[in-house]
C-alpha cells in the first residue's frame, strides 16, 4: 500500500508530516495488482512433462524398475 506524502510545492520535495495540512492529506488507497489467474503449471514447463510421461512409458513398455532410472531424469523431472 502507497501513502501520501507531503510535498513541498516549489520543489515538489518531500518535506516533514508537520508542515502539511492534515484536513486536505487524500486518504490511504489499497489498489489491487496482479489480479490475473496464473496459467497452470503445465503450460509453462511443456518440455518437463514430455519428459515426464516418456520416462513413464519406457518404464511400462520395457519392463524398468524405479531403481534401474535414477540420475539427470529424475533429477530433471524434481525442479
Amino acid at each position: 500500500m502507497s501513502r501520501p506524502t507531503c510535498l513541498n510545492k516549489a520543489n515538489e520535495k518531500e518535506v516533514d508530516e508537520r508542515l502539511c495540512d492534515i484536513a486536505a492529506r487524500p486518504l490511504p488507497e489499497i489498489k489491487e495488482c496482479n489480479s490475473h489467474k496464473c496459467p497452470p503449471v503445465e503450460s509453462r514447463f511443456p518440455a518437463m512433462l514430455v519428459l515426464w510421461f516418456g520416462r513413464e512409458f519406457y518404464k511400462v513398455k520395457h519392463g524398468v524398475t524405479a531403481a534401474a532410472v535414477s540420475g539427470p531424469l529424475t533429477s530433471a523431472t524434481n525442479r
